[in-house]
């Protein structure tokens, strides 16, 4: 006879309760005697075998429904006597465990609250030194998943054992995986996306190119692409991104995005003539960064930001000298320039301001008068680097030059929200703030410079309908710029939206 017949040959009725899927396999907790889960995987609901209802916040909760206890738990009508003294008594037990039964003494309260104490130091002591064996990054502690982890392993009971290497690898996260990029197609298809590439190169040298795919439902990875094989013209990139169009299904592909090299921007013009729906758009995180990099190297500004990493890289290179900085500072270090980010100038600047009076003063203490590096030819340009007026009047320009674009560098590359609609407002309020920030009348012809970068990086790269578009959708960004009375830009933003709508409409105008 087959398991799911009945005596009589027919097929016996699914019942829930006795599904062993719907509870913990090793679990001794009493109150799933009376309980079973609602949905499976998720444990978060719990329904009860008497009266049926269900209650949230796991198998606690479901007790105290029970024991007709705990808040605002409504209890079982249908539980008799001997179920409420059992589950009242499996509760009370457990808060005497806890060390917070306020009807014992307080010897036993301390005692059993120190037992706590020392049974929470093991289990740290053990993930700490897990982290360490496997190198893993402390702030990987902070990941929602790995507190899901440890709250259904929890909630699985004291039998739950660790997965094996090979259970780690099976199919469960594979099929997990497949799951979601199905959320994510249906985003696709509702919404429309955006396909983006990054190049970058791995620790063997070699060439790749992630692509991943952004719509409303959040990033989600497509593949990784080691194009080390053929040499990265526009034909070449060009057909790379098309396999991916085809792949999420062109209908669903809004714009892709790539870097702002001329081989992108020349493979970009390419996909927009195979697919004439299509935008491209370059990066605006790269758009700004190099915009920060040639205010950087205007000549008001070069020699002030070699002469900071001067100072940075003679204070890092002696001992007792980054001993003398540190003990004027207050502990606290400089930030040092970097060649793999362009803004990187802004912070070590910014530090070096925020530290300005701890170091002419440190330049000026006996302390450092009697080093034998003050007596170096190296040390003496440092010290008249850092007493210099001028030098600090020129940061104090770079940074206010570079401030508003930092400010929008920020939002443009931040995960937490589409950038889209802000980029065009920010970047108004950004030449805004650069214009205020040098009124002075000697200032115009350096305020000239950082604005001509500004406009033509601006002009030639980002000048997109796109992101007209997505701000004139946007009641919030719009009307506010209509209120400040940009006349031309309203009537711009408008003509963005219809160059959009008729593109994506087929219509030929």
């Amino acid at each position: 006879m087959a398991a799911n017949e009945g005596a009589d040959g027919h097929e016996a009725a699914y019942d829930p309760m006795k599904d062993p899927t719907r509870k913990p396999h090793r679990s001794n907790d009493s109150g799933w005697k009376y309980g079973y889960w609602l949905s499976p995987p998720s444990r978060e609901s719990v329904v009860c075998n008497l009266c049926g209802k269900i209650t949230t916040r796991g198998i606690k909760r479901h007790k105290e429904h029970l024991a007709g206890c705990g808040g605002d738990a409504t209890g079982c009508p249908k539980a008799i006597t001997q179920i409420i003294r059992e589950m009242t008594k499996y509760l009370e037990q457990n808060r005497r465990n806890k060390g917070i039964d306020d009807d014992e003494n307080n010897n036993e309260v301390v005692e059993d609250s120190s037992q706590e104490e020392q049974e929470r130091e093991y289990v740290n002591i053990q993930w700490a030194l897990f982290f360490y064996e496997c190198g893993i990054p402390f702030n990987a502690a902070s990941s929602r998943q790995f507190e899901v982890a440890i709250a259904a392993s929890c909630q699985y009971g004291s039998g739950c054992k660790p997965p094996s290497a090979y259970e780690l690898r099976l199919n469960a996260c594979v099929k997990e995986t497949s799951t979601l990029r199905k959320q994510h197609e249906a985003a696709w298809k509702q919404y429309g996306c955006t396909l983006m590439s990054d190049g970058w190169s791995d620790k063997r040298g070699r060439p790749l190119i992630n692509f991943l795919v952004n719509s409303p439902e959040g990033t989600f990875f497509l593949e990784s692409v080691d194009a080390s094989s053929e040499p990265h013209d526009a034909q070449m990139i060009a057909d790379l991104l098309e396999k991916g169009i085809m792949e999420i299904e062109k209908e669903n592909v809004v714009q892709v995005v790539t870097e702002n090299g001329v081989n992108y921007k020349a493979a970009g013009h390419l996909l927009e003539l195979r697919f004439p729906t299509l935008y491209w758009s370059p990066c605006a995180c790269h758009c700004l960064d190099l915009m920060l990099e040639d205010i950087g190297k205007l000549k008001a500004f070069k020699k002030p930001i070699a002469r900071a990493r001067r100072v940075t890289t003679f204070i890092y290179r002696h001992g007792r000298i980054l001993s003398l900085m540190r003990k004027a500072t207050n502990g606290l270090d400089l930030l040092r320039p970097a060649a793999t980010r362009f803004a990187t100038a802004f912070l070590t600047l910014k530090s070096l301001v925020r530290h300005k009076a701890a170091l002419r003063s440190m330049f000026t203490c006996a302390a450092w008068a009697g080093s034998k590096v003050a007596k170096t030819q190296a040390g003496l340009n440092v010290q008249d680097i850092v007493l210099s007026a001028e030098w600090w009047h020129s940061i104090e320009d770079y940074l206010r030059a570079s401030t508003p674009l930092l400010r929008v560098l920020r939002v443009a590359d931040g995960d937490e929200k589409p950038a889209m609609p802000e980029i065009t407002t920010l970047m108004l309020y950004a030449k805004e703030r650069i214009n205020q920030s040098f009124p002075q009348q000697n200032k115009q012809p350096l305020l000239k410079n950082i604005l001509g970068i500004v406009e033509n990086r601006w002009e030639t790269q980002m000048d997109h309908p796109l992101y007209g578009a997505a701000l004139y959708l946007s009641p919030g960004k719009f009307f506010p710029i209509v209120k400040r009375n940009y006349d031309a830009l309203y009537g711009e933003l408008r003509s963005c939206f219809n160059d959009v709508l008729a593109k994506m409409a087929h219509i030929v105008v």
